[in-house]
């Protein structure tokens, strides 16, 4: 079952995450209008109100290095999943 339906599903599974990660990225002005008084802080806020104090710190320039390096690795491991398995296609 796993051998048939989890590579099947997977890179489904992949694109979901990684279309979630970049759309609660870029739900920036929704959650900057609907935060409230509460202290509640996503990681969007937190850079945005980082940066307007004068600069990002030094904990920022390292996570926004992971966060590219991993979503950039995961797109590689797609593409490169998804072109062999079209040339098996073929063969």
């Amino acid at each position: 079952m796993t051998r048939v339906i989890l590579p099947e599903i997977l890179p489904g599974m992949i694109s979901g995450f990684i279309l979630a990660f970049t759309l609660s990225i870029d739900d920036f002005a929704v959650t900057i209008f609907t935060i409230g008084n509460e202290g509640l802080e996503t990681l969007s806020t937190y850079i945005y109100a980082d940066a307007r104090k004068g600069g990002l710190t030094p904990e920022l320039r390292p996570l926004s290095t992971i966060i590219f390096i991993t979503v950039l690795v995961l797109l590689i491991i797609i593409n490169l999943r998804t072109n062999s398995m079209k040339n098996k296609e073929r063969r």
